[in-house]
């Protein structure tokens, strides 16, 4: 069920069938009449299956199309009353078993259904697919007039005197103007006075507690709805549309056309009835009920047969009762209906005026084409300016367009939406699709109203039809982006650089031609969270510089493509690496103390300068250990510093002996182990620790990052060296080895 209802929610109408549903602007559909085979091209059948809107249905006048109602069948109520039998047998003892004539029964009547259809012919109901009046009609249509059917159109007398079903097949006619109800039961047992069985001569007699049976019919009423008589012809051959007809629109018709389906006209709340003559009055009704009657009941079931002797006053073995039927009761016998909207072409058209100000564009943005210029999509709007010597009119662009080399035909292909003229030119537009890849076009186009009427056909451009007025170009740029400098070559890292990438493309259009690249930078396919789409005219490579990169993140390079149609398209690179760099060295390959004596105290100290550059993301660590203790031939040790460890670096005080290091990195591991205020393990900076002798050591120096954009370049930490010892250490040369390694985070 469908329902429509105003914005403050009261409920304007209920329909089984949902209405068409058009702006208040626009025309609504003509619907005609068909009694012919295959369905005539550009209209529809609604009548044909059992989801159309108007399979099986009669066809009433209203003001909204849509609306249902109706029944197939009908029945009443009513009231009996069952009368004394006259008919008596011969009997006077008093006692029982015998009914006596004044016995009574109780009754409550069976009323059968009836049909609701009057007389009726099945016709093929078409709906015409665009809406407005077409501009022809075709052959075999059939419809209604309020006078004689003009030339060109014969009387379709065959359906005088029946009403109009919609169905897909004609058949017989069926359904009738009158009907009656079958009114049936059984009188309940009977009742009142009884008397005794005696011997005598032979008699029959109604026992008591006898039944009858009913089997009778109502007076006869009839069903026929309220209707109008109107004339029906059929057209001899494919015509215009003639001023007079009479046609039913399932929306707004219009404005030539006269509505005759609302409150107060001829057709509101009318059924068509066909006849030789109009007559707006027809005949019918809503409603009904029969008069009064009176029928029987068949004999008595069962009796004595018995003999019997003298007397009267008994009911006979055979006696019927009559039965009064009163107060039918008065319902609805309006067979099922749709209702439609009747329009009558009541003035005569004039045709628009021819349109001006052509013009042809891309639906992707609206822009002009160019004469023999390019369309994208497979899609092409044309639009015009459209005016009327009839005001008000809906007019509308109709279209006809063909390739290069196909003349018109001067019947258009496709017609926009209706635009209602007020006596200012308006603008008017239709868009056709389907159009071929590198195929020329040639259109022309002519302005339709709201009765039908065209405009002369104006064509396109000013140029030679057989020259192009357009070219569709719906195929999108193709090819391959590459990540790097070389031509045709893709690499998966870039030269190190944390602030460019390159890339070089091979893209082609085979139609309309390139018209220019865009490039966008991103870290996933088609992104461009690095560097916004950025033109480039019709450049093939580029290299993009001020960027802020890091190492570890993938980098594609995305071109866009537009050709001269307006198509673009997107091809991005498979991706590339900030390709990973580092390097380190020291600054001399050998420390070598002084001699160690009274004189210095036997201690001395050297320095050793680590310089490193890279361009990891989380830049780099540097570690050392030693490969043993200061030895020396004669494998005589002096140990590692014993004042401090790598977890609590120390002071180096007096009492301390051994061989250690300091770093002049104030953050190792984000914690300043070598240079605080107050050293770890005790005393104040420079602090000292053992080496190591595990590989691959300690970090003695590091830079944790981010490194995005410029890299690390030769960054320096001092390692400065001390060894001690007690006066009593065994002269000699000792000797150790330092390994120190840099090792990048990428």
């Amino acid at each position: 069920c469908f329902r429509a209802i105003y914005s403050n929610g009261t409920l304007l109408d209920t329909y089984s069938v949902v209405p068409e549903i058009i702006s208040d602007d626009a025309n609504g559909h003509m619907l005609i009449m068909y009694d012919g085979g295959s369905i005539p091209s550009g209209w529809s059948c609604v009548s044909c299956q059992n989801v159309d809107d108007l399979y099986q249905k009669f066809i009433r006048g209203e003001s909204s199309y849509g609306g249902t109602g109706g029944a197939a069948t009908h029945t009443h109520t009513l009231n009996t009353a069952v009368q004394n039998t006259a008919d008596s047998s011969v009997e006077t003892q008093t006692g029982s078993g015998i009914a006596t004539t004044g016995h009574s029964h109780g009754y409550t009547p069976v009323v059968g259904s009836a049909s609701s259809l009057p007389s009726y012919n099945n016709l093929k109901i078409l709906r015409a697919d665009a809406s407005g009046v077409p501009t022809t009609l075709p052959t075999g249509t059939i419809s209604y007039f309020d006078a004689a059917v003009p030339v060109g159109w014969t009387r379709y007398s065959s359906q005088d005197g029946y009403y109009v079903r919609g169905e897909g097949t004609l058949g017989a006619p069926a359904g009738s103007m009158t009907h009656t109800h079958s009114i049936t039961g059984s009188l309940l047992a009977s009742s009142g006075d009884t008397t005794a069985r005696i011997t005598g001569s032979p008699t029959s007699a109604a026992t008591s507690g006898h039944t009858h049976t009913v089997n009778g019919v109502s007076l006869s009423a009839s069903n026929e709805p309220p209707s109008i008589d109107v004339v029906m012809g059929k057209l001899t051959s494919a015509a215009s549309v003639p001023t007079g007809i009479i046609v039913m629109w399932d929306n707004p018709m219009p404005g030539s056309w006269t509505n005759l389906s609302t409150s107060g006209q001829p057709f509101y709340q009318k059924f068509v009835k066909p006849a030789a003559t109009y007559n707006a009055g027809g005949t019918g009704a809503a409603t009904h009920t029969h008069s009064n009657n009176t029928i029987a009941s068949d004999a008595t079931i069962p009796s004595y047969t018995d003999t019997r002797r003298g007397g009267t006053g008994n009911a006979g073995g055979g006696h019927t009762h009559n039965i009064n039927i009163s107060a039918v009761s008065s319902v609805s016998h309006l067979p099922p209906y749709v209702n439609v909207l009747f329009g009558k072409l009541t003035t005569i058209n004039t045709p628009p005026n021819s349109p001006t100000s052509l013009d042809q564009k891309r639906t992707n943005d609206y822009s002009s084409i160019s004469v023999g210029g390019y369309s994208n999509g497979g899609q092409v709007q044309f639009t015009a300016s459209a005016s009327d010597t009839d005001n008000p009119d809906n007019l509308q662009l109709c279209v006809e367009v063909k390739q290069i080399g196909t003349a018109f035909t001067n019947a258009f292909d496709q017609c926009g939406s209706s635009v209602l003229y007020s006596g200012s030119p308006v603008s008017v537009n239709v868009t056709v699709s389907g159009l071929s890849s590198g195929t020329s076009y040639h259109w022309q186009v002519q302005i339709k109203d709201g009765a039908g009427g065209v405009s002369s056909w104006v064509s396109f451009g000013g140029n030679p039809e057989n020259q192009a007025d357009f070219i569709d170009d719906s195929t999108e740029p193709s090819g391959t982006v590459y990540d790097g400098t070389s031509i045709g070559i893709d690499v998966d890292y870039n030269d190190g650089a944390l602030d460019s990438l390159s890339a070089n493309w091979s893209i082609s259009d085979t139609v309309s031609g390139l018209s220019l690249f865009d490039y966008a930078i991103g870290t996933t396919v088609g992104g461009t969270d690095v560097v916004g789409w950025t033109g480039i005219a019709l450049a093939t490579s580029t290299t993009v510089n001020s960027l802020t990169l890091e190492t570890s993140k993938v980098y594609y390079f995305s071109i866009r493509a537009t050709d001269i149609a307006g198509n673009n398209s997107v091809t991005t690179s498979d991706g590339q690496l900030v390709a990973p760099t580092i390097s380190f060295s020291t600054s001399a390959p050998n420390v070598v103390f002084n001699n160690l004596n009274a004189g210095n105290g036997y201690s001395d100290t050297e320095t050793t300068v680590i310089t490193t550059s890279t361009n990891a993301r989380n830049g780099y660590q540097i570690r050392s250990y030693a490969t043993g203790n200061l030895e020396n031939v004669y494998t005589t040790i002096i140990g590692m510093f014993d004042g401090g460890t790598y977890a609590s670096p120390d002071e180096w005080l007096a009492p301390d002996r051994g061989f250690g290091y300091t770093s002049s990195d104030n953050l190792v591991g984000g914690v300043n182990k070598f240079n605080p205020v107050t050293c770890a393990g005790g005393g104040s900076s420079p602090c000292y620790a053992p080496y190591s002798l595990i590989a691959p050591g300690d970090i003695i120096a590091d830079n944790p990052g981010p490194i995005t954009g410029t890299p690390i370049s030769n960054e320096q930490f001092t390692i400065t060296h001390r060894v001690t010892t007690d006066n009593t250490q065994e002269p000699g040369e000792y000797q150790t080895i330092l390994i120190y390694s840099s090792a990048a985070n990428y």
